[in-house]
């Protein structure tokens, strides 16, 4: 449940202390749980914990309350016509990578120079409005993710850059290992080795004993070096690792408390590691490819051929996924169909082949149709090697892309709009997938903790606005509601928070100086207690949102007498769900009642225009003007 939903007081920013938070204005907010943009919200920011204290919506009207904040010396951040998203998670880059428009640069670049380079391709994916990403394999820098890790984290940080879970080496047999031969896309470079169950439990160990947060198994590759000459050999996959193997690195990482992803393309690999428990299967072009047009999924009443349909085996593959007794997520390797984007130039010889492009389109396509739960994908952009760093945002526009082709063609309901559920997978699906071994599925944080809570930390919620989550929070100047690409371009982010720290306003890069914001500095004399949300609050008027936007809120209950307000405790609409039709939703997906803002499919509407405005009500029951406080 969205915590922000919950709290409808219009004056709840009297609990937001001078010299402790900060409070943060702008026009809407996207909730990944429902799907929707929120209009005029309110977020308070307890600094020293880098957390969400309190976020809500406003009046416009309320602006204006701008004049007590002043008076009591809080810090205010107003985007004015912004719209603030959670901070985007990548859940596959190598930041110790160029992509492959820049040539065969391992076999040219030494690990010092790579872990430079690293260096600045943290500062280009934050600054892109990147705030968490998960790092596959350094390919031949070894273990130096670990130290770029260090230099990333805490609040004194030596470098800006996004949270960062990374993997060191990915784990090969020693058939897949690379020479350093020009053909290193297609190998694995800078891998462990390990042959035999004994071997890959030692070899899980020592990653561990170094500090990995996950583990990344080449479950198998699409190609053998030893196939390297024959064309006809090229892009048949090589299965690398045997399922005791497997079973072997899977259970002693998990014994450990880590987390593994695993890198397979193939249906039989595909359903063998989510019925072994992996984490997270990346890229899966050959999952469910073979049915290439949506009608061959579901037949809508109609007699499909057999060759238009999806092979037992590739159905078994998505239900084992979608089994909610199962850990996996799904990965996919959106921008291995980047024919469909205006990516950098690829040579020839490294970008994927036509078949490989549309096997990826057709496999991600064909899970959608199945409304493969929105929980189950995260996005990926294989950054530093399909997409150039700090263009990670490519990655979400695809994804976009092929929801609104299935959204379109299919005319199956159960899903959000495509906008939103591209941004819920780039969000919240982003934290759900990298997410420790600490969290639980369906386990949220609890209430914010200022002595035990530190939002520095990677093991922090993210990917919500919401209390007790980082504080990981973007503003983009676009309408993601009707031009998704363009409001995700890096030049139209122009605010980036990670960690309740400021590293770019106003388009321009801040380095996170906490006092680049700061309206005075308050005195020990001006320090007010928070005021709980849930005791009674003065305040002569009151926001009725019944009936006014469609998102379940109720009128406050006016108790007592005089001015005093308490809540309507009131239980709000949940997120819908991928499964089956929501409350306002019927059978088809059509949604009967009010809209989210641009609607559904395909947002045609005009989102600064479909929001209808609530009702100011004074105390006694009249009808007010919205006028200034």
């Amino acid at each position: 449940m969205s915590a922000y939903r919950g709290y409808r007081k219009p004056d709840v920013l009297s609990a937001a202390q001078p010299g402790r938070d900060v409070v943060i204005y702008a026009k809407y907010m996207f909730d990944p749980r429902d799907f929707q943009l929120h209009p005029n919200p309110f977020i308070i920011v307890r600094k020293t914990t880098g957390l969400v204290k309190l976020a809500g919506t406003l009046m416009p009207c309320y602006r204006s309350i701008d004049r007590r904040y002043t008076e009591r010396e809080v810090e205010v951040i107003d985007l004015g016509e912004q719209t603030l998203l959670p901070g985007l998670v990548d859940a596959h880059v190598h930041l110790f990578l160029r992509p492959r428009a820049e040539g065969d640069h391992i076999s040219r670049d030494n690990a010092a120079e790579q872990t430079i380079r690293a260096t600045v391709h943290a500062r280009e994916t934050l600054m892109a409005g990147y705030t968490s990403v998960r790092d596959l394999g350094t390919a031949g820098a070894g273990d130096a993710d670990i130290a770029l890790r260090s230099a990333l984290a805490g609040r004194n940080a030596l470098l800006p850059g996004p949270r960062y879970f990374c993997a060191t080496r990915g784990i090969a047999p020693s058939g897949l290992q690379s020479s350093g031969s020009q053909s290193r896309f297609s190998v694995v470079t800078g891998a462990d080795l390990a042959d035999g169950v004994d071997e890959c439990i030692r070899v899980v160990r020592r990653q561990v004993g170094a500090g990995a947060d996950w583990i990344m198994i080449y479950a198998e590759h699409p190609v053998s070096p030893r196939c390297e000459s024959s064309s006809s050999s090229r892009r048949l996959p090589v299965i690398a690792f045997n399922r005791d193997e497997l079973r072997a690195i899977i259970d002693t990482a998990h014994a450990l408390g880590v987390k593994v992803a695993a890198h397979a393309n193939t249906t039989s690999v595909f359903s063998t590691l989510v019925r072994l428990g992996v984490d997270t299967v990346e890229h899966g072009w050959n999952v469910a490819s073979s049915c290439s047009t949506l009608m061959g999924l579901r037949d809508m009443g109609r007699e499909c051929p057999p060759s238009k349909r999806l092979s037992p085996e590739e159905m078994l593959a998505l239900k084992l996924l979608e089994d909610p007794s199962s850990r996996t997520r799904w990965v996919p390797a959106v921008t291995e169909c980047s024919d469909a984007l205006p990516l950098s130039d690829q040579s020839s010889e490294s970008k994927p082949s036509a078949s490989d492009l549309e096997k990826a389109k057709n496999s991600v396509r064909n899970a959608l149709v199945q409304n493969l739960p929105s929980r189950k994908l995260a996005i990926g952009g294989n950054t530093g090697v399909t997409l150039p760093h700090g263009s990670n945002a490519q990655g979400v526009v695809l994804f976009h892309r092929l929801l609104c082709q299935v959204d379109a063609e299919s005319q199956l309901g159960g899903r959000g709009p495509p906008w939103a559920e591209a941004l819920r997978a780039a969000t919240l699906g982003g934290w759900e997938a990298i997410r420790s071994m600490r969290w639980k599925e369906g386990e949220e944080p609890g209430p914010m903790d200022d002595e035990g809570s530190n939002a520095e930390t990677d093991d922090v919620a993210f990917g919500v606005i919401e209390i007790g989550w980082a504080a990981d929070i973007i503003a983009t100047t676009g309408d993601v509601v009707n031009d998704l690409e363009a409001a995700l371009d890096p030049a139209n982010i122009t605010f980036v928070m990670k960690g309740g720290r400021v590293f770019k306003r106003d388009g321009k890069e801040t380095m996170g100086d906490e006092a680049n914001f700061s309206v005075g500095t308050p005195s020990e004399d001006n320090l007010e207690p928070i005021v709980p949300v849930e005791d009674e609050v003065d305040c002569g008027y009151a926001v009725d949102y019944s009936g006014a936007n469609g998102n379940g809120r109720e009128p406050f209950a006016a108790e007592g007498s005089g001015n005093t307000l308490t809540q309507a405790h009131a239980e709000p609409t949940t997120a819908r769900s991928t499964n089956q039709p929501g409350e306002n939703e019927s059978p088809t997906g059509t949604r009967e009642g009010p809209e989210p803002i641009g609607g559904h499919p395909g947002g045609q509407a005009d989102a600064m225009n479909s929001v209808p405005a609530p009702v100011v009500t004074g105390i006694g029951g009249e009808t007010d003007e919205c006028e200034d406080i």
